[in-house]
């Protein structure tokens, strides 16, 4: 009798212990950043959402304010060809890296998006051409992202002189509200930093 006890008593020791584990497992799939909803507009990955992709998983954020101190900065390297930059989405981390390999120029807005430590993450980036136009329609159209009224670089080159650039001053005298424009590369604007999550 004292044997059937034991192992009874075994048994239920047993059966505890499988449902305290596998309760803690559930736990922690619970837990898990990949579990949680994303959605556009919300703080995550050092920023704020302005694009997700088709995963659902995946996407860009922008940072919460713009790469500036009290004046704007230049895109630098007029008369220099930065070869291989593209306009779309996915674009502007290697658009960044071009430019900055390219232009040696200190403080230009690619080199001070590309050196930024922020929020604990440094992979930071200069949008490009329709990256920027996604902050525009998804962050500033909503209020959302603090921009400035002014207009904001993209990494993106046109040719050696002129590049891409977007206003974000909706009551302008001079520009469309949400135009892209090509500007010259002398000028000074703003600049806002993304990166991929």
């Amino acid at each position: 009798m004292k044997k059937k006890n034991g192992i009874w008593f075994f048994s239920l020791i047993m059966m505890v212990a499988i449902l305290a584990l596998t309760n803690s497992c559930e736990k922690e799939d619970d837990d898990n950043d990949d579990d949680l909803p994303i959605a556009i507009g919300e703080n995550y990955g050092g920023g704020i959402i302005f694009y997700i992709d088709d995963t659902g998983k995946h996407g860009l954020v922008a940072a919460l304010n713009d790469q500036t101190s009290s004046e704007n900065i230049s895109w630098g390297c007029e008369g220099t060809n930065i070869s291989g930059t593209g306009t779309a989405v996915g674009t502007g981390q290697a658009n960044t890296t071009a430019i900055v390999t390219g232009c040696p120029t200190a403080g230009i807005a690619a080199r001070l998006c590309d050196q930024l430590e922020l929020n604990g993450y440094n992979d930071w980036f200069l949008p490009s051409k329709d990256e920027l136009n996604l902050i525009y329609q998804n962050l500033h159209n909503q209020g959302l992202g603090d921009f400035s009224n002014f207009l904001y670089w993209s990494s993106s080159q046109i040719d050696e002189d002129h590049v891409w650039a977007q206003n974000f001053w909706d009551d302008s005298p001079f520009f469309e509200a949400g135009g892209q424009y090509s500007v010259g590369k002398v000028g000074d604007m703003c600049a806002r930093a993304v990166r991929i999550f």
